[in-house]
């Protein structure tokens, strides 16, 4: 495990640059430790006519990036590829520009910041993932460390300055590591995990090593390339934090569900918010046709029903069947549209669960006894 590598790292100062930002420095090495999710937080690659700059001018030339590193490895000095996958602002580079070797990267995108672990494995579009770096060798895996041999690659093995980038495991905590120290693979997550707890971080689950050597750099706004070689990079990975507006990379995942069956007996199905799988979430089921549709009624009940079936699918959390009663309005020989809704647990948009359902009832007629009402009071009870 990683808590058996580490000799524990005394650091110089912790200090937050920049809302959703802190930044730990210890000697020769510097860790920026960014919150997606806070509030105008946002990550951007390099676009290939942007490429060949140090972090900091390629910071100023994408409008003022407030955290900016070196990114994959790359033809030097010819800055004319990059060894594995690039995609930066939404824009692919050059089939011949990329994608070299079959490397691990990560990426960035609407709710998605993420590791894809087999290069091989082709990226989503960019409308789903908008930018892109390539990474290395695998420096933590699921929480632990790959070393001491990690892949067997001599450029992980022996000493060299480091460049790393990791997440944590909800993937809502970014981590950009840059060390003028010569490291091997051991000696980076060694100091990644000590400066990660001094920061009060959630932990690092995944991490790869970058471009290294004269290549690692790291820029933060206000106090340079506080990790330089003065080298230009082809590719870079950078941060805004403004302060204020969206966070659109924040893991923040839409609930997931299902609308499983609607008859004249009730409203089934079940839903999940990823982001908090055990809580019992609210549906939201519409009678009639979608949300916010005129005169169309709305019924709230929680997702909080034991199923089997879902135990295995969801990862062993089990409790989030749903069942909503058919109200008599149904009973009139008509078709009618059933629509459920999942309630994101922290305020995001409510997820129309798939299949929504067009059924009808065959007209009843209620028994009872017609009785006079004998007043206000009653007839509001």
């Amino acid at each position: 495990m990683i808590s058996a590598l580490l000799p524990l790292v005394l650091l110089s100062a912790v200090s937050n640059p920049f809302p959703g930002v802190k930044l730990v420095r210890t000697g020769n090495s510097a860790l920026a430790v960014v919150n997606l999710c806070a509030p105008g937080v946002s990550v951007r690659a390099t676009r290939y006519g942007e490429r060949k700059g140090t972090p900091q001018t390629w910071a100023s030339r994408v409008g003022g990036a407030q955290v900016a590193i070196n990114a994959d490895f790359f033809d030097f000095p010819g800055w004319s590829y990059v060894v594995g996958r690039a995609r930066g602002g939404g824009q692919d580079w050059p089939a011949g520009a990329q994608g070299r070797e079959p490397r691990p990267y990560w990426e960035f995108g609407p709710h998605l910041a993420e590791l894809v672990a087999n290069g091989a494995t082709a990226p989503a579009a960019a409308a789903v993932a908008s930018d892109i770096v390539a990474g290395h060798n695998l420096l933590i895996v699921n929480g632990v460390s790959r070393g001491p041999n990690f892949d067997g690659d001599a450029v992980i093995t022996t000493a060299h300055r480091r460049t790393a980038v990791g997440l944590s495991k909800d993937r809502r905590t970014l981590f950009l590591y840059a060390s003028n120290d010569n490291l091997t693979g051991t000696g980076v997550v060694s100091q990644l995990v000590a400066m990660q707890r001094e920061a009060g971080a959630p932990a690092i689950d995944v991490a790869t090593n970058m471009d290294g050597g004269g290549s690692s750099q790291l820029y933060v706004a206000g106090l340079g390339q506080i990790i330089a070689s003065g080298r230009e990079v082809n590719n870079h990975l950078g941060v805004f934090a403004r302060g204020s507006g969206a966070a659109p990379m924040c893991n923040q995942v839409p609930p997931r569900g299902h609308l499983d069956a609607a008859s004249c007996s009730g409203v089934t199905g079940w839903a999940q918010d990823p982001n908090d799988p055990d809580a019992a979430i609210a549906v939201h089921v519409y009678y009639g046709g979608a949300a916010g549709a005129a005169g169309v009624p709305g019924k709230s009940v929680p997702a909080n029903l034991r199923r089997a079936d879902l135990c295995a699918a969801l990862g062993g959390s089990c409790d989030h069947g749903f069942t909503a009663p058919a109200p008599q309005s149904w009973f009139d020989g008509k078709p009618h549209l059933v629509h459920a809704y999942g309630i994101d647990s922290e305020g995001g948009p409510a997820r129309d669960l798939p299949n929504p359902l067009n059924f009808s009832c065959a007209q009843t007629t209620p028994t009872g006894v017609k009785r006079h009402v004998l007043s206000q009071t009653a007839l509001t009870a």
